[in-house]
């Protein structure tokens, strides 16, 4: 996705283009929806009963933890609109509202795992 980035034109894709109000809506419904996830995710049987805090010293693709892989594609997520965002700055193309999706997005994400490991602390190792 970061790579991508880097060689998806510059410029708003969706029809109709995306607004301001739509990307505040669109990091909101990320920490909403990722919450909403890792409550089914805690009382799901094949979890592991015990997760660890997000870390990158953790396997991202241990499904039983599924917060691991959210931590991580936040920042992915984030660090592909700075890519996009300092594309338009160096280029010299005008900006859009649509290229902040992505930084919305790995932001809200983000926020969602810090509520959700303060919500379900009691499902996290309390060592680390």
């Amino acid at each position: 996705m970061v790579i991508g980035a880097c060689f998806e034109p510059l410029g708003p894709q969706a029809q109709p283009p995306i607004g301001w109000l739509a990307l505040l809506v669109i990091f909101a419904f990320c920490p909403i929806a990722l919450v909403i996830v890792l409550g089914f995710q805690r009382v799901n049987r094949y979890s592991a009963k015990i997760w660890h805090r997000p870390s990158w010293t953790t396997n991202l693709f241990n499904f039983r933890e599924p917060i691991q892989f959210f931590y991580f594609g936040a920042f992915v997520s984030m660090a592909q609109g700075a890519v996009v965002l300092c594309r338009i700055a160096v280029t010299g193309a005008s900006f859009y509202v649509e290229a902040l999706v992505p930084l919305a997005m790995g932001l809200g994400i983000w926020l969602g795992v810090q509520i959700a490991v303060a919500l379900f602390r009691s499902k996290f190792d309390q060592s680390t």
